[in-house]
């Protein structure tokens, strides 16, 4: 049987400053109110966004930025 397995390409720092890099970027991802962490390639979003669809986008270019899971926390509501 073939499986892909996801393997990190980056280390783990790399992989949360390009996340952060990728989220600067967005026009619709508000990235100071998102905490960022990664643990063996897989990132955790923390913090709070003004919608799903925010939310959303912000897993989105977790994974653009190479991320091979993403862990979603974020809360909607008003930002601090």
């Amino acid at each position: 049987m073939d499986y892909d397995i996801a393997i990190a390409t980056k280390s783990d720092v790399e992989l949360a400053e390009d996340i952060e890099r990728q989220m600067r970027w967005s026009p619709i991802v508000e990235s100071r109110n998102i905490e960022v962490s990664v643990n063996n390639g897989v990132a955790m979003l923390t913090g709070k966004v003004d919608s799903p669809f925010e939310s959303m986008k912000a897993t989105e270019e977790a994974y653009e930025a190479g991320a091979i899971d993403v862990t979603n926390e974020l809360e909607f509501g008003t930002k601090p």
